[in-house]
């Protein structure tokens, strides 16, 4: 009973692996492109507004009651 037990756990940490090997090896990471190239987000405007500048919080009321402050 014992010999069965470790045999079943054997195959199941091997296919567990083998999965996980699989997933790893056929998710290569992308090449890096060039920020200018990607059609990503900008987020320099953002920045040079600076701090003082960002606009004033106003609450919204969550199902509890609580009057959450937001931007």
């Amino acid at each position: 009973m014992i010999l069965k037990f470790m045999t079943f756990a054997a195959v199941s940490l091997l296919v567990t692996a083998l999965i996980a090997l699989g997933l790893i090896v056929s998710d290569r990471p992308k090449e890096f492109v060039q920020v200018d190239e990607a059609a990503g987000l900008n987020f320099e405007s953002t920045l040079a507004r600076g701090i003082s500048t960002a606009p004033d919080q106003s609450g919204v009321t969550m199902g509890d009651g609580w009057n959450m402050p937001v931007r």
